[in-house]
């Protein structure tokens, strides 16, 4: 999977409801009834949406919490509408 895909599928996870980290790629696998995306590629991943305002994320009970900001809606918005989903 490519790291725009990736990011789209980590944004629509994100879009329904804020996840821990570590849950994130089992959701993204259960959407598209495939395989689980490597954690280290979410991870690294989930680390440059933080950085570039598309997530918000915050530690909870010692693990991190991460959320969808309001860019990142608008980059899934204009991202589902260029693919058509």
């Amino acid at each position: 999977m490519s790291d725009p895909e990736l990011a789209f599928h980590i944004l629509a996870v994100l879009d329904d409801d804020p996840q821990y980290g570590r849950d994130i790629p089992f959701e993204i696998a259960k959407r598209r009834d495939g395989p689980v995306p490597r954690a280290s590629d979410v991870d690294a991943l989930l680390r440059t949406l933080d950085d570039g305002a598309f997530t918000n994320s915050t530690i909870r009970f010692g693990k991190r919490l991460y959320e969808i900001a309001p860019r990142g809606s608008a980059y899934l918005a204009w991202f589902a509408e260029r693919i058509g989903a």
